[in-house]
C-alpha cells in the first residue's frame, strides 16, 4: 500500500524502538501524499514528542479488517495549513501484516504488578465531576508474552483501560512493561480467574531476544 491510499481522518499506530524501549503511540491521519503521511501532533504530558535520527519506527494502518505495515520509516515535526503536525517518510510501500503471526510463548511466572485507574467522583461544590487518579498493587501470573502484549491472570478486578506494570527478571535482563488492559475473560482452571489480554505502551527492547530465545527452546521440545 501507499502512503496516498491511507484514509484521511482514520488512526495508525506508531512503533518507536529507543534507548531499549519500545514506545506505541497512536494518531490520527490529517495528510496522506505519495512519500508521506501527517498526523496530529503527538503530545505527552504538555510536551511535543520528538523524533530522533536514531530511532527505528514502524507504522501499522488498519483498513477494514486488513493491516499494513511499513518500517524504516523516519518521522519530525512539519508545518501543514499553519499547524504543526508530525510527518512520516519511507522509502518504501506498506506491506501486508498479519499481528498474529507474531510468536507468542508460555511464561507461567507469578510477579507483582501495578494498575492504575482514572475515576470520576462528584467532588466538588457545584456537582461537577473531578478525576481521580487510583493506583493499587497486586500480583498475577505472565500466562503468555509477545513483543506486543502479555495475557495475564489476576485476582484483581480490573477494567478496561486501565493501566498496569510490571516487571520480568530474564537472563537478558529485567524487562519492563507497561500497557493498558484491552481484554477480559474468565479462566476455569486457575485459583487465578480473573484473566486480562495487555497490549503494550512502552516494553524493554530486550523483549525481542528473551522471546526468540524462548521460542527456540519450545519448538525443541514440541519436536522432541
Amino acid at each position: 500500500m501507499r502512503f496516498k491510499q491511507v484514509k484521511l481522518g482514520s488512526s495508525v499506530e506508531i512503533t518507536v524502538d529507543r534507548d531499549g524501549y519500545k514506545l506505541r503511540l497512536i494518531s490520527k491521519v490529517e495528510d496522506a501524499k505519495e512519500d508521506h503521511i501527517a498526523v496530529t501532533l503527538i503530545v505527552g504530558n504538555g510536551k511535543k514528542f520528538v523524533f530522533k535520527d536514531t530511532d527505528e519506527i514502524e507504522l501499522i494502518y488498519k483498513e477494514k479488517e486488513r493491516l499494513w505495515r511499513w518500517t524504516g520509516v523516519k518521522g519530525k515535526t512539519q508545518v501543514l495549513d499553519g499547524v504543526q503536525v508530525h510527518a512520516f517518510y519511507a522509502d518504501t510501500e506498506g506491506e501486508s501484516y498479519n499481528r498474529r503471526n507474531a510468536f507468542r510463548i508460555y511464561v507461567g511466572e507469578e510477579v507483582a504488578f501495578r494498575y492504575v485507574r482514572n475515576v470520576e467522583e462528584d467532588g466538588s461544590e457545584q456537582g461537577e465531576a473531578a478525576e481521580t487518579r487510583q493506583v493499587r498493587e497486586g500480583s498475577c501470573i505472565i500466562k503468555d508474552l509477545s513483543e506486543g502484549g502479555a495475557g495475564i491472570l489476576t485476582k484483581d478486578a480490573l477494567q478496561k483501560s486501565d493501566a498496569v506494570s510490571f516487571a520480568l527478571e530474564t537472563e537478558y535482563g529485567v524487562i519492563g512493561c507497561i500497557g493498558m488492559v484491552v481484554r477480559e475473560a474468565k479462566e476455569q482452571e486457575s485459583p487465578y480467574r480473573n484473566f486480562y489480554g495487555i497490549q503494550f505502551t512502552k516494553v524493554s527492547s530486550a523483549i525481542t531476544k528473551y522471546i526468540y530465545a524462548q521460542q527456540r527452546i519450545q519448538l525443541k521440545k514440541t519436536r522432541g
